[in-house]
């Protein structure tokens, strides 16, 4: 996989957060900047270092078993798949929300979504690290993404609504199940 397809998969993981952010955008009084920026930063440290590590912890364990390369390229295809599939659900899936204002966001909620949203990536260093993909480079780009992914979800949400977040588990959901199926044209057939 070159570096636009890992770029790709983090946008595709990261809107995961952009919907999130943007049911949260839609119930604020007033947007404070500079918490925005520390609860993009926080997301974003933390989706990139669940991504970058389990890749990394994975990678490392599976450099030491040599039969099991062909059942790893086919379970990357299971989870990519997989993952495109629970965001087209959610996609699908638009349960209404009861809106109401929200002034300040707790460390708690915080800390909340980003265990949430962090499923996705994990999963998707794991399927990475099975096709032997090292992410240990990607560490800042996976951030940045993340944290604009925040930032417009936020701001999509306080002007426009949650509606939008349908859009961006739609769109997920086709970057990841082209990526599974990119890996069985490209490693499994």
């Amino acid at each position: 996989m070159v570096t636009l397809e890992i770029i790709l998969i983090a946008i595709a993981i990261s809107l995961d957060s952009f919907a999130l952010m943007a049911c949260k955008g839609a119930v604020k009084k007033k947007i404070n900047i500079s918490c925005l920026f520390a609860m993009s930063l926080l997301l974003g440290i933390w989706h990139s270092t669940v991504f970058v590590e389990s890749n990394l912890i994975v990678g490392t364990i599976n450099g030491t078993y040599l039969g099991f390369e062909p059942f790893a390229k086919i379970l990357t295809l299971i989870i990519f798949l997989g993952l495109g599939t629970h965001m087209l659900c959610n996609a699908v899936n638009n349960k209404k929300i009861t809106e109401r204002r929200e002034d300040k966001t707790s460390i708690k909620g915080i800390l909340l979504i980003a265990v949430i949203t962090s499923f996705d990536a994990v999963t998707a260093g794991i399927a990475l690290a099975f096709l032997r993909i090292d992410l240990s480079n990607t560490f800042i780009p996976v951030m940045l993404v993340n944290m604009l992914s925040t930032f417009l979800g936020t701001y999509t949400g306080y002007y426009f609504g949650y509606e939008y977040r349908s859009a961006a588990y739609a769109v997920s959901a086709e970057i990841l199940l082209i990526s599974g199926i990119n890996v069985l044209i490209k490693y499994i057939i």
